[in-house]
């Protein structure tokens, strides 16, 4: 479990928190600015170095607020004072996103602005997530709250733009999914399993001032038991890990059901939880074994009066699959541990026969007339899935 505490969301604090990045100007462009291009790049492939060196001589507020909140490296006390003037490093540590050790402030989280594109424009918010493997310098905790990453960005890009009364965002993680999501509800019920996570979600919500946000805690459907939606979107935790012993289980990633049982339980429960004409999209994966198909299998689980639109972008073997995993959460061929887990994933691929993992996009509406059932692979490049989904 994570050594650093959870946040503790404030309005009154994120409110002033986020004046003080408004003041500072801590964003996108401006960073890249300042440490460059070639740097900010580096930093997406773990690599903070070409960053320090591109500021090392510079104690302004951007430089600071960058080190301490992106880089989640500490600073002076002094200068973090100076940068955050109407919160005050009182206030950051009672928002639970840092510490005072002698006179530096110690970062707990990560803090970073994060830009989008959606069919209603441009926008930034920034967003809190837990310190990662670079800020770390190791393996990330089982409790792990992820920041923005791939797939929260592929999810975003696939969502429909619809304007809608209700929206859930089951599995919010940092809610970044919620914040989008809003934009275009009126209300949303943002629900995690994850009492951390829902900490930064409200906390990220508040930053950027964002309140037809409700939060609840509860794993899958749970928390709104006998509510209907007209849009559900999930990026939920699917990645198939060996429920062995020693086998490392990420709040994140991994919602501790057996092979992509988890993808199965949300695509037979969402139907219930739908409006007329609402509509339910995911991220999954889905395990091709002994001969049947990841698709076929995915489609089999739909009732078949609901529309279906499956989108499978990547196939990968076990072995391919479990290195990807495991390599994710931190640990290298070089560890020691690499071996027991490679071994633990694909033992237990070969005990349920599976021969590949799927991973794409699914989408189910409740529509009105004949059912709409669509199925493929795409291996190229896309984009403007949402669109292409709200046309089709």
């Amino acid at each position: 479990m994570s050594d650093a505490p959870a946040p503790v969301p404030d309005p009154v604090r994120s409110a002033r928190l986020a004046a003080d990045l408004d003041a500072a100007d801590l964003r996108s462009d401006p960073l890249r600015q300042l440490w460059g291009t070639e740097a900010d790049d580096a930093l997406g492939r773990g690599m903070r170095e070409p960053i320090l060196r591109a500021i090392a001589d510079d104690d302004g507020v951007l430089a600071t607020l960058g080190r301490l909140f992106v880089l989640g490296l500490p600073q002076p006390e002094a200068a973090v004072a100076s940068a955050l003037p109407t919160l005050g490093v009182d206030g950051l540590v009672a928002l639970g996103l840092a510490r005072v050790e002698g006179d530096t402030v110690a970062p707990c989280a990560l803090l970073r602005p994060q830009s989008f594109v959606d069919a209603d424009g441009v926008g930034e918010w920034w967003i809190a997530s837990d310190l990662d493997e670079v800020a770390l310098d190791g393996p990330l905790p089982a409790d792990h709250v992820l920041g923005v990453g791939g797939a929260s960005r592929t999810l975003a890009e696939t969502v429909v733009p619809v304007q809608v009364e209700r929206a859930l965002d089951l599995g919010t993680g940092c809610g970044i999914q919620a914040l989008l999501v809003a934009r275009r509800a009126g209300t949303v019920v943002a629900t995690d399993i994850s009492r951390r996570a829902l900490a930064y979600a409200e906390l990220n919500a508040q930053l950027n001032g964002v309140t037809n946000i409700d939060f609840r805690h509860g794993s899958m459907f749970d928390p709104v038991a006998g509510e209907a939606f007209d849009l559900i979107v999930s990026n939920p935790p699917f990645v198939i890990t060996p429920r062995t012993e020693g086998v490392p289980a990420y709040e994140y990633r991994d919602g501790g059901l057996v092979g992509d049982a988890l993808v199965e339980t949300f695509v037979r429960a969402a139907p219930a939880h739908l409006t007329r004409g609402g509509i339910a999209q995911l991220l999954g994966n889905w395990e091709s074994r002994q001969g049947v198909t990841g698709l076929a299998r995915l489609e089999a689980w739909v009732p078949a009066d609901l529309d279906l639109w499956v989108i499978e972008r990547e196939e990968l073997t076990p072995l391919a699959y479990a290195e990807l995993w495991i390599r994710d959460g931190g640990t290298t061929p070089r560890d020691a541990a690499f071996v027991p887990l490679l071994t633990a994933w694909l033992d237990d691929f070969a005990a349920r026969g599976v021969t590949a993992v799927g991973f794409g996009y699914v989408l189910l509406r409740r529509g009105g007339g004949e059912p709409l059932r669509r199925v493929e692979r795409l291996g190229q490049s896309v984009s403007n899935v949402g669109a292409a989904l709200a046309a089709g």
